[in-house]
Parts: structure tokens; sequence; C-alpha cells
């Protein structure tokens, strides 16, 4: 990993959003879901639970991730350190196909976090890539 000395303003962004985004996600699984899943069939409702999950996962991934790269950053941990700890992001593919049983709103959110950990994915992959090659 490459310590940079410029702002670190992305490392904010992106740990505010995934932040952001898990908490609209808490919402609206709240506010929401559990209506819908009432009259779904049992294998339904383990669906959602399997997608409910891994949207968690992932969401928790990129977060953990970002604080990683806050410490590196902020000189609280080396680079080599982290990189070790840090969690692979690009150890997951995409999420499985998912089924039309969401609702629109948790299937909006859903997508959401799967751009945010592909997003987060590829940075990931370009600071591993700069770091092999500096070593």
């Amino acid at each position: 990993m490459v310590k940079h000395k410029h702002s670190h303003a992305w490392i904010d962004r992106t740990l505010d959003d995934s932040i952001g985004l898990a908490e609209q996600y808490r919402d609206q699984l709240a506010r929401v879901e559990e209506r819908v899943a009432t009259g779904l069939p049992p294998h339904q409702r383990l669906r959602r639970t399997a997608d409910r999950m891994d949207a968690t996962t992932r969401l928790t991934e990129v977060i953990a991730w970002a604080l990683y790269q806050k410490s590196v950053a902020v000189g609280e941990i080396e680079s080599d350190e982290a990189r070790q700890q840090m969690p692979n992001l690009n150890r997951r593919g995409a999420p499985g196909g998912r089924d039309d049983f969401h609702s629109a709103e948790v299937s909006a959110l859903l997508e959401e976090v799967d751009r945010l950990y592909a997003r987060v994915a590829r940075l990931d992959q370009m600071i591993r890539s700069d770091a092999t090659l500096s070593e």
C-alpha cells in the first residue's frame, strides 16, 4: 500500500458513504421489510435473509477497509500491517442473482450496496497492485 500525503478526503467520503448507506439500509429494513415478508413462503424468506446478510457483510467490509486506509493515512499503522489485516474485497464475486420479492426500496439499496462495494473493491485492487509493484 502506498502511503499518500495528499488529502484524505476520498477515505472520509468512502467511510461516510458506507456508514450512511448502512444506516439507510437498517432504517429501511425496520420500516418496510418485515411487512413485506409476512406473506412469503419459507424459501423466499430464507433467500431474503441471505441477501440481507450479504449486503450487511459487504457494508461491514467496506467500513473496515476504509478505517484501515484512514489508519494508514494518519500514521497509526504501517501499510504492510494494514494490507495483511484488512479485508481483501476482491476475493468476493458479485452477489448471486436476486429475486424480485424485495420491496422496491430495499432492491434499490441492495443495488447501491453492490455499486459501493464494486467501487471500493477497485480501489482495493489498485492499492494492492501499487504495493506489489513497489516491493
